[in-house]
């Protein structure tokens, strides 16, 4: 028959442990803190829910380049070539356009044609294995360290321009000027070449300028119409307008001498995104446009007003 040994007590009544149930105890507690070592072995290390929200961040946007790459994407292809609005990746749309635009103004064509998906055609499988490549290597995205009170500072303010970024993508006002200056966080430097040409060319950018087809939308009883016979907007001043073609191809030489380029449009004239081909000789073709707002003296009284 077992027996009951009664714990041994001291004269206030508590439990006096010995020495061989103390290491009991302390065995007891070696195998429950293996256990646990064990199960979280078993477990394996556990993400924040930061870095999984990283991980998925990155591997959504590498499956939208894979979808721009692949032609078997009705909406890529409405979204590069008829301007269709997108909602994300503006940044990556923006780099395709662009480089589009240089193989346009190199004389390499560039055209899209839709094609079936899984149909075993060469381009697509390509894109399918850059795809997956391009998954794995988000998944090797490192957990986050400690957060310290700068990186607090930096998360906040590059929130705040994303959400600036996104409601000027998505915005309806300003879009002339958008075509020029899509970056919020791009600064464009004030004053250049000088003071009266930096305040016409914003004014060009913009539309709001002192050209008849702006005033008519102010005033709809004055003629929008250029002394030539041609409504005066932005683009037939600086690239059209017969009464400037002397100044016009002065300017358009210069560029040339600059550029490379013979080809003048409204980009290589205003152009001042980060983006822009042209942003390394930015300066000197604003100096030969400063020439041209001179030489054709349609903005002379604005000039007079700046000057005074």
């Amino acid at each position: 028959m077992a027996t009951f040994k009664k714990p041994r007590r001291n004269f206030r009544g508590r439990k006096i442990v010995t020495e061989e149930e103390s290491d009991e105890e302390k065995d007891d507690d070696v195998q429950e803190m293996e256990v646990d070592e064990q199960s979280n072995d078993a477990e394996g290390p556990k993400l924040s829910k930061k870095s999984k929200k990283s991980k998925k961040e990155a591997k959504s946007s590498l499956s939208f380049v894979h979808d721009l790459q692949n032609e078997d994407s009705q909406t890529s292809i409405g979204i590069l070539t008829l301007n269709w609005k997108s909602e994300n990746y503006n940044k990556v749309i923006r780099e395709i356009k662009k480089n589009m635009k240089v193989l346009k103004m190199n004389g390499i064509p560039l055209n899209f044609e839709w094609t079936p998906g899984h149909a075993d055609i060469q381009g697509n499988d390509i894109a399918d294995s850059l795809a997956k490549k391009g998954a794995k290597e988000a998944e090797k995205i490192e957990e986050p360290s400690e957060v310290t009170r700068q990186d607090i500072k930096r998360a906040a303010r590059e929130s705040v321009l994303r959400k600036w970024q996104n409601q000027w993508e998505s915005s309806q006002r300003g879009r002339n000027y958008y075509n020029y200056h899509q970056n919020v966080c791009q600064k464009i430097p004030k004053d250049l070449p000088s003071k009266w040409s930096f305040s016409i060319t914003t004014s060009l950018r913009t539309g709001y300028c002192d050209l008849n087809d702006y005033k008519s939308k102010i005033i709809p009883s004055s003629d929008k119409n250029c002394s030539c016979g041609e409504p005066e907007t932005v683009e037939h001043y600086l690239l059209h307008c017969s009464n400037y073609e002397e100044a016009r191809e002065r300017m358009r030489t210069s560029i040339y001498f600059i550029t490379g380029n013979i080809h003048m449009d409204l980009d290589t004239l205003l152009g001042i995104d980060e983006e822009d081909i042209n942003r390394d000789n930015r300066n000197e073709i604003l100096c030969h446009l400063e020439n041209y707002l001179t030489e054709s003296g349609r903005f002379k009284n604005t000039i007079q007003q700046k000057t005074l």
